[in-house]
């Protein structure tokens, strides 16, 4: 991804140092015909009504040879007609070149941001799930985010917004969740974060609790059963 965010970079650069240079230097060349071709289109007006005022007067060869410069004239309007459409042509044709070429970067960035979003969410799930095989002591521990996972998620993210900062269309056209493969656990059926007690049956559909939902901030001591496991483990013990 750094990789495609230096070359949008030195693309940017490119951009900045040759587009507004192509864009003065058409407009200044298109400027001048436009001139040239006002003065000719002028002076082919005023050769035409001579023309036509003094029909009657000339002879075949003047008539003629008055026509003929008249068609020049209009022939070299044309051609810098030509000119012209050529000169706007080019010119767009670089500008649209510039922004083929930030579209195909862009894309490139957003499928490397879709694809680590993906790796990172798999090697979370893959570090971070709670493991039913774990002893009730072990497994009763709080858990809490590592303070490496939070230091690459923190780089990560100054990553992400200076990427943001130049290619702001990038970050608009995503819709992705944070992490697609964690699983939920809890009655609030979130994924695990800060302090968390397991519930001491293997069977508990939600096994893992947070503190905050159980309104718990010390962990309870023996052993510990959720509300909705309780009353069948009593159940059991009855039997």
């Amino acid at each position: 991804m750094r990789e495609s965010f230096a070359e949008m970079m030195e693309l940017n650069k490119t951009i900045d140092a040759e587009i507004p240079k192509t864009v003065k230097t058409s407009s200044a060349e298109i400027g001048e015909i436009d001139r040239k071709v006002t003065k000719m289109s002028a002076d082919a007006r005023k050769m035409v009504y001579s023309y036509l005022k003094n029909l009657k007067s000339f002879n075949k060869s003047q008539r003629v040879q008055m026509y003929q410069e008249i068609q020049k004239v209009y022939a070299e309007i044309e051609k810098l007609a030509d000119k012209k459409v050529k000169l706007a042509q080019e010119a767009y044709d670089k500008i649209d070149d510039s922004i083929t070429a930030m579209d195909r970067i862009n894309d490139k960035m957003a499928e490397e941001f879709k694809s680590k979003k993906v790796e990172n969410a798999k090697k979370e799930v893959k570090n971070e799930t709670p493991s039913r095989k774990a002893s009730t002591s072990r497994k009763r521990k709080s858990t809490t985010i590592p303070d490496a996972k939070a230091a690459k998620f923190a780089e990560s993210e100054s990553f992400a917004n200076e990427i943001q900062e130049i290619t702001p269309q990038i970050y608009g056209q995503m819709d992705m969740p944070v992490n697609p493969f964690e699983p939920v656990y809890c009655i609030c059926k979130k994924v695990s974060s800060g302090r968390m007690i397991g519930c001491d049956n293997s069977e508990c559909e939600d096994e893992w609790f947070h503190f905050i939902c159980l309104g718990i901030t010390e962990e309870p001591k023996g052993v510990w059963y959720c509300a909705k496991c309780e009353p069948l483990m009593q159940k059991q013990k009855k039997k």
